[in-house]
């Protein structure tokens, strides 16, 4: 594991690529293997929440898959039929309800994309829990690392979603590790994906592309592994070139954060957990107003104004205009956020309906739209929020966050994720299958072959 840390001057590409080849499950400390157990579980509850509750296009984008029909390699989520593995990877990744895992400092919702991906070669190749454990560490780590060097907010500003362009790379690096790609195979294969990169913010008017694109960017990973693995060359200096793609996205590069503590830190590690249906950088806002309401037993309707201070970068991304509200808009509009926050407070955990279902038809839920603000704070870090209520009485209160539980800062315990993936299975005929699965992840090691956890996947039946 000590020769990727033997780096070159100049090519990054090459020392990503023999971290990937070299890392080891054996030498994996525990508390990245419970973590990476953790992502998984957790993974494993966003989609299987999204088959009843989740956003309208990831069911047809998986239905579709479905229905091209192919070889019998890899699961759909819910499905009883098995599809060729890029249809699974293209399909898993499109089932979403924003509850997946997300990564604040690269901006990436690594999770959906890299577990999928992951998940349908491990099917595929027969691999072992072990496996896929080794698989996911590198994955994650590859996806943050070149979205933090791209700078997420800095792609945004122009027009480009972070995880739809670094997601090809965290897939590839992972599905290549499982194909066992030797070092050229694997610099081919991030040259690969890297060239597939692509995605745009315009996610006004409702539309919802952007898990198509999300969803796309896993397929265009895995497909770049496997032909990498066949034999077909890429850029051995993606990451590196002036016409690669971290400068060619982003104006504000930062290339050294593709190998710093490369193999001591590990990007899985960092990875936060949600509570909330929404964006991610509402979260520290919403902990805030929770525990302002609830100390002091308010209610929305005691509310004159609210103020939300959050980090400059992420003001522009909070403050959509947009209604009425799509689904998207909703979940991403930081002031329908706060004031259905205002309205329902802790029932705000893991609710997905306020912004996908009937809860953005509900007008209570808008009363206080007008009376939030949203301002920048340079000096903010991200995931950091203030939130300042004045009552219609006159009374003021403050409430700082520096990041929100769930976070590396604030992380659940092993109990509160299989709960929160209980709560997001509950409405299974059955407990026995819930058990079945949290059993299996919690024990994934001993899984010799993937396929006796998928298995278990076709009882999440739609009604599709």
């Amino acid at each position: 594991m000590s020769s990727y840390r033997k780096k070159s001057v100049f090519n990054f590409t090459k020392d990503i690529a023999r971290f990937a080849v070299d890392i080891e499950y054996a030498a994996l400390p525990g508390e990245i293997i419970r973590q990476a157990k953790f992502c998984i579980m957790d993974t494993f509850g966003s989609i299987i929440a999204s088959l009843k509750m989740g956003f309208k296009s990831g069911k047809l984008i998986a239905n579709h898959m479905r229905k091209l029909g192919g070889r019998n390699e890899a699961t759909i989520f819910g499905f009883q039929v098995r599809v060729p593995y890029l249809s699974a990877a293209f399909a898993n990744s499109a089932l979403q309800c924003d509850l997946d895992g997300f990564h604040l400092q690269s901006g990436c919702h690594i999770a959906s994309l890299t577990v999928p991906a992951a998940l349908c070669i491990a099917e595929k190749e027969h691999k072992s829990g072990k496996n896929l454990i080794e698989a996911l560490v590198i994955g994650y780590d590859v996806m943050a690392r070149i979205g933090m060097a791209t700078n997420p907010f800095a792609l945004y500003e122009r027009g480009f979603h972070s995880t739809s362009v670094c997601g090809p790379f965290g897939c590839a690096a992972a599905g290549g590790k499982l194909l066992n790609l030797n070092a050229d195979q694997m610099i081919n294969a991030l040259g690969l994906a890297g060239v597939q990169g692509a995605g745009l913010t315009n996610w006004q008017g409702g539309h919802l592309s952007v898990f198509f694109q999300a969803a796309k960017a896993a397929q265009s990973g895995v497909l770049a592994a496997s032909l990498a693995q066949a034999g077909l060359a890429g850029s051995t200096n993606i990451l590196d070139d002036e016409r690669g793609v971290c400068r060619t996205f982003s104006n504000k590069t930062d290339l050294k954060k593709l190998t710093e503590d490369l193999g001591k830190r590990f990007e899985i590690m960092r990875m936060s957990i949600k509570r909330y249906a929404c964006c991610a950088h509402m979260h520290s806002g919403i902990d805030a107003l929770i525990e302002v309401l609830k100390e002091n037993q308010l209610a929305s309707g005691d509310i004159e104004d609210i103020m939300l201070i959050v980090p400059s970068s992420v003001v522009s991304l909070l403050n959509s205009c947009e209604t009425p509200l799509s689904p998207l808009a909703a979940l991403m509009n930081g002031r329908y956020i706060l004031s259905t926050t205002a309205r329902i407070g802790e029932a705000m955990q893991y609710n997905v309906e306020a912004f996908l279902g009937d809860g953005r038809k509900d007008p209570r839920n808008y009363e206080l739209l007008n009376r939030i603000d949203i301002a920048g704070d340079p000096c903010s870090g991200i995931g950091e929020a203030v939130v300042r209520v004045k009552t219609k009485e006159g009374t003021k209160y403050v409430r700082h966050k520096r990041s929100a539980k769930g976070t590396p800062r604030q992380p659940l315990t092993g109990q509160e994720l299989e709960d929160k993936f209980r709560k997001l299975t509950s409405y299974f005929p059955d407990k026995q299958t819930t058990d079945q699965i949290v059993r299996r992840i919690n024990h994934l090691e001993r899984v010799e072959d993937i396929n006796d956890l998928t298995e278990i996947l076709v009882k999440t039946v739609t009604d599709s």
